[in-house]
């Protein structure tokens, strides 16, 4: 028995996974779409278009295999193989300038894009349909892969049916993200993340500005969108995912109001002046709107903030709620005074080093000196909510009821050690 384990051990090493074999392919398809675009050249589809199926196709593959490579969960993997089957589907539609129509190379496209890709989001992140929403979402990717199929060059079906796929999946996801764990929604997050900078960024830039330039950056966004499902697949707490939307939100809404100011200001001088505003003009008038990039920017974070993390409660009952929580497990209370604060990060400490962590350290840390009578017996470190640079007073008067409870709590674990 044991010369048995020896000898499949031995030889594990050399059989590859499906999903290293899958990238190999991947990798010979690629080749073939590269060269698809010196030999052949599909009328009707510019190099552009073949180019954008080449990356985002190459983007799909690799971070699939990296989701299949890394996944300890067998569900996450099935992720990753939907996502890599949709990269393939993609690459070969690039490639299909070698042999096929435009009719031809668009069907592999958009049947890759209704199928695999479309599933891997309804699967994301566990590797489950949920409930009656996800099987319904899954064969509406039947459905729209079958329109797509039959007319591959008609807008309007192309169009409808991509809508409608879109909105159903998009509903899936809200459904998900409603009934899922805390796990499940910080990964979800990562979608929410890059769909909004597509939408934020890509959307009016595709519209403003539809030429190479555009289209190059929009594809770089959706590019953006597989790699979020990796890590919201692998490490979604590589980094406070809530702190980072905000931040990102915040700045997206705040030059987008500010443009639009300008942009008003522009025009009411053209229409006062019934010409074009001069070079002088525009200049004061991009001055002025500098200097109210930061006022709106801390207006507005009294709005996105709530939003995302919720009101701030009563100091009373915040403490009360810790102090229910509160155990001789300092992660336990930690993480119930996040909960309460809304912040991301929270770190108790000694002079023997770091007792307990709770969350993922934001770029703002605040630290509190905890004593018992005049002894200093540890810190307390809290990481500030995005775009906050100080802690509130309510947060203060929390902070002052309970920094004395989590005092005992190490007081307690270092006679403990003793």
């Amino acid at each position: 028995m044991a010369a048995d384990s020896a000898v499949s051990i031995a030889r594990s090493p050399r059989i590859p996974h499906l999903h290293s074999v899958a990238l190999a392919l991947a990798a010979c398809v690629s080749f073939a779409a590269i060269w698809g675009l010196w030999s052949a050249q599909v009328v009707g589809f510019g190099v552009l278009t073949q180019v954008a199926y080449l990356v985002l196709g190459a983007g799909f593959a690799v971070c699939g295999w990296y989701v299949c490579d890394e996944s300890p969960r067998r569900g996450t993997s099935r992720v990753g193989t939907a996502m890599m089957i949709g990269g393939v589907g993609l690459l070969a539609a690039s490639a299909g300038a070698l042999m096929l129509d435009a009719a031809g190379v668009q069907r592999i496209a958009l049947v890759s894009i209704t199928v695999p890709i479309a599933l891997a989001v309804l699967l994301f992140p566990d590797g489950r349909l949920v409930g009656v929403p996800g099987a319904a979402a899954g064969l509406c990717c039947a459905g729209a892969s079958v329109a797509v199929a039959i007319a591959p060059r008609n807008d309007d079906v192309i169009g409808n049916a991509l809508f409608a796929l879109g909105l159903v999946v998009l509903c899936a996801g809200w459904w998900r993200f409603e009934i899922g764990d805390d796990p499940t929604r910080r990964a979800l997050l990562w979608l929410v993340l890059s769909l909004g900078a597509i939408a934020l960024i890509g959307g009016p830039l595709f519209f403003a500005a539809p030429n190479q330039l555009g289209t190059v950056v929009t594809v770089l966004l959706i590019l953006g969108f597989p790699c979020a499902m990796a890590v919201g697949a692998i490490s979604p707490d590589v980094v406070d995912i809530r702190a980072l939307i905000a931040r990102s939100l915040l700045y997206a809404i705040t030059s987008m109001l500010v443009i639009a100011i300008f942009t008003a200001a522009a025009a009411i001088i053209e229409a006062l002046d019934g010409d074009s505003p001069s070079a002088g003009a525009l200049s004061l008038v991009a001055v002025g709107c500098a200097l109210l990039f930061q006022p709106a920017r801390t207006l507005l974070r009294g709005v996105v903030t709530p939003l995302l993390f919720g009101d701030r409660p009563d100091p009373v009952a915040a403490a009360s709620h810790v102090g229910d929580r509160m155990s001789d497990d300092p992660v336990v209370a930690l993480r119930a005074l996040r909960e309460v604060l809304g912040v991301p990060y929270a770190e108790l400490s000694d002079d023997a080093g770091t007792i307990a962590v709770s969350g993922a350290p934001s770029w703002e840390l605040r630290r509190l000196a905890l004593h018992i009578g005049e002894t200093g017996i540890g810190t307390l470190t809290v990481g500030l909510r995005p775009g906050e640079v100080r802690l509130t007073a309510a947060d203060n008067s929390v902070l002052r009821i309970v920094t004395p409870a989590l005092a005992q709590v190490v007081r307690s674990r270092a006679l403990a050690a003793e």
